[in-house]
């Protein structure tokens, strides 16, 4: 009975070397996952910030048009709250002078084709759309829906058509000719 008991407990003194170098192990592989989700919070967190910093608009959904996340700079062209994620983008009304919008993102969901447009919100303020393709291991998994506000570019063509304009009028109705030089002396206008 003694040197049954004998070989049990070496036995058990196996298992519990066994049991301590599986533990090491653990401990390894679990400090190097905690190491690797730290960057990834980090890197999340930098991506938030980001998104959040700009002043680009930004919408992500899926192939069925399901919000996956969204800016909250966006959040007020479509009224969306935090719990809005995981419904579908065709239940919100939005600001944006575009009535085919809603299509648009689901032909680009559909077919990877990427689509742009000049398009205007319900304050008169312009925005270039941008509606991309979003892929995940290459494969098409969605839209993103981007917008950027180009109001202040908007009104300085406005304001180069206006003046070119008035230009042109004083040049025609001018009764001798003109002429503009740059500053090395290069004939810019001639009239």
């Amino acid at each position: 009975t003694n040197e049954e008991l004998l070989a049990s407990n070496e036995e058990l003194q196996s298992t519990n070397e066994e049991l301590q170098s599986v533990n090491e192990e653990l401990i390894t592989v679990n400090t190097e996952y905690q190491a690797k989700i730290g960057e990834l919070t980090e890197l999340n967190a930098d991506i938030d910030h980001l998104q959040i910093a700009t002043e680009v608009h930004t919408l992500f959904v899926d192939r069925q048009l399901c919000i996956r996340k969204f800016t909250p700079r966006i959040a007020a062209t479509f009224n969306l709250m935090p719990h809005d994620i995981g419904r579908s983008i065709e239940v919100f009304a939005h600001s944006l002078k575009r009535p085919s919008l809603v299509e648009d993102i689901r032909r680009v969901a559909t077919t990877g084709e990427p689509f742009e447009a000049h398009v205007q919100d319900a304050s008169e303020r312009w925005y270039l759309l941008r509606i991309l393709p979003y892929r995940r291991g290459g494969n098409l998994d969605g839209a993103v829906l981007t917008l950027i506000d180009v109001t202040g570019l908007r009104r300085a063509q406005a304001e180069t058509e206006r003046v070119h304009l008035l230009l042109s009028s004083i040049l025609k109705s001018a009764s001798s000719h003109i002429f503009i030089l740059d500053p090395q002396h290069r004939y810019v206008v001639v009239d």
